[in-house]
């Protein structure tokens, strides 16, 4: 029982330090539970999710019949550790350097797929070397997990993949175009570039349009820029059409549309600031319907954005995971009626969206260093001393 309070003690100060606490703060607090040592022998990240509550429902069972079993066949068990992050997501820290990852991920994308017909997404991290890079490294998965949007029949993701390694699928003009619009209703610019640069890599080196039809691709594109341009915005589109279908050559064309987003980045500029609607509106959802399922598809339904751009966008607001967002929600919760009411457990555990009552003590425990009962019986106290 001991050796077992000491691990869940380790994993409640790293999973701080994943969420990005200050890592000597976190040491410090642990009273050498957790040495710098500990935490600085990770060479690597995996990161898995999935678009259900899949590692709330098999994640102790992954994690000991399944990643446990294949960790043993490429190196020492203890090699690795498995930590649970939300009911959607989870990552795996490792410490062999000489492990196939790429190799390693496709066999557990597909022993998942057999063993729980469950389709899982991954992505592996950069080489890290001490503790302070974990949150960079976390950064970094997050954003190659946002390539599931472009490419939904890719299970894996990592830093430098090539189209021949795991046969990417070209990015349709449809899914851009989309893509640039909300950028520009959203008044992201920096995101309207990079999907704008996407779109221009479709058609640098294409022989098989005719320039008639990207220019009226890049047309489109030009009115919606404009739109949102208020005052002369009709005037200078109507001068930027005419001369984008007057160019000579591909350069041309781009270069007037880029010209157009610099203009409309002025224009945004310009204008007193809010925040996007659309976060507001799922946190709203979020702090009236904690109790229920909830995933980032059934909330990117109700602002009408792809679920990868909304996380995205929501990341970009609030500095916050969107599946992480919705877990410290209901944690919060959860401590509000553990100290406020006399509700057993298991149905503190169904309020706050967690069907499964023994992943619930374990996620309250991941997250504030105490068992859910040890808190009622202590209060705060307990856990600022954790």
């Amino acid at each position: 029982m001991k050796k077992k309070s000491m691990q869940q003690m380790r994993e409640h100060a790293l999973y701080q330090i994943v969420n990005g606490v200050n890592v000597a703060e976190v040491l410090e607090k642990s009273g050498g539970v957790l040495t710098k040592s500990d935490v600085d022998c990770f060479c690597r990240i995996l990161m898995l999710e999935t678009d259900d509550d899949f590692f709330g429902k098999n994640g102790v069972d992954l994690q000991e019949r399944i990643l446990a079993k294949k960790m043993k066949e490429v190196c020492a068990s203890e090699a690795f550790l498995y930590l649970n992050l939300t009911p959607q997501q989870s990552i795996v820290l490792l410490k062999d350097r000489s492990i196939d990852l790429i190799a390693f991920a496709n066999d557990l994308l597909e022993q998942i797929k057999q063993e729980y017909e469950n389709s899982c997404t991954a992505s592996i991290s950069s080489e890290i070397s001490c503790a302070e890079q974990i949150i960079c490294a976390m950064d970094e998965l997050e954003e190659l997990m946002e390539n599931k949007f472009y490419h939904p029949n890719v299970r894996l993701f990592y830093s430098g993949m090539k189209s021949s390694d795991c046969e990417i699928i070209k990015i349709d003009d449809d899914t851009l175009i989309k893509q640039m619009k909300q950028d520009i209703r959203m008044k992201d610019v920096q995101s309207l570039r990079d999907h704008f640069e996407r779109f221009s890599q479709r058609y640098r080196s294409q022989t098989a349009f005719s320039q008639m039809y990207i220019k009226f691709l890049f047309a489109n594109l030009l009115k919606d820029i404009y739109d949102a341009v208020p005052g002369e915005g009709e005037k200078q589109l109507n001068t930027k059409i005419d001369q984008l279908y007057r160019s000579f050559d591909f350069v041309q064309v781009t270069d007037i549309v880029s010209d157009s987003i610099n203009l409309l980045e002025k224009t945004f500029s310009g204008r007193v600031q809010t925040g996007h609607r659309e976060v507001e509106a799922v946190k709203r959802y979020i702090a009236a319907h904690y109790g229920d399922e909830m995933s980032v598809e059934r909330l990117s339904e109700l602002v009408y954005m792809a679920p990868s751009y909304l996380s995205s966008v929501f990341k970009k607001e609030t500095g916050q995971n969107l599946n992480r967002f919705i877990k410290s929600v209901r944690m919060e919760k959860a401590k509000d009626l553990l100290e406020q009411t006399m509700m057993k457990i298991v149905d503190i555990s169904t309020a706050c969206g967690y069907p499964n009552v023994s992943y619930f003590c374990s996620s309250f425990r991941e997250y504030y260093g105490i068992s859910p009962q040890k808190f009622r019986e202590s209060g705060d106290e307990m856990i600022e001393e954790k």
